[in-house]
């Protein structure tokens, strides 16, 4: 494996599908140094005309993206108390996160990566009370059907079946409206220690 400094290095690739008027899909892989495989997914877009009450996007111009994405800014911690996760009652997958300036997108409601994160952790963490060993989520399928203001957010889960590979529901709430804002559903491996 091929290492930058001494670290491992993991590069995207992503691939346009379909770039239409209204909607986008692109296929996105994480490779090794070497080009091995690491993890693919699909991301989906969907262009929304902006309001006059949307709060104005920052310009990024160009050339300044490539100092944004440089690598210069680098967690202190785990990303998940960088996102102020807070784990509720493991067993039922109950988690918390508030919505605080730092993980709100210029529309100002919650980023929808930080969104996929609140639920990888509520599978993650009821896999691994339930079965008794660390979990990790190996499948994630997303449906924002809400946006997420005031928050906190706030995970409720259900286990589809009875084995540590049996599909996991996550809804996650809006508890400053108590409104449905994610509905996911989530596969995860234990792993042996």
């Amino acid at each position: 494996m091929s290492t930058i400094s001494g670290q491992p290095q993991i590069t995207t690739r992503s691939t346009i599908l379909r770039r239409g008027r209204r909607s986008a899909t692109a296929v996105v892989d994480l490779v090794t140094g070497d080009g091995e495989p690491v993890a693919t997914g699909a991301i989906g877009f969907a262009r929304v005309p902006r309001r006059e009450t949307d709060p104005p996007k920052p310009p990024v111009p160009p050339e300044r993206v490539t100092t944004i994405f440089d690598g210069s800014a680098f967690l202190t911690r785990p990303l998940r108390e960088e996102a102020g996760i807070a784990v509720i009652d493991a067993m039922t997958g109950v988690v918390e996160m508030d919505v605080t300036p730092g993980l709100r997108n210029p529309a100002g409601t919650l980023q929808g990566a930080m969104v996929a994160l609140v639920a990888e952790a509520a599978a993650e963490e009821l896999a691994s009370a339930r079965f008794g060993l660390p979990a990790v989520v190996t499948d994630l399928d997303l449906r924002y059907l809400a946006q997420t203001g005031a928050g906190p957010v706030q995970t409720g889960c259900c286990l589809l079946g009875s084995g540590p590979d049996a599909p996991i529901q996550v809804e996650l709430f809006d508890r400053s409206s108590d409104r449905l804002t994610t509905l996911v559903y989530a596969r995860t491996a234990v792993i042996p220690t």
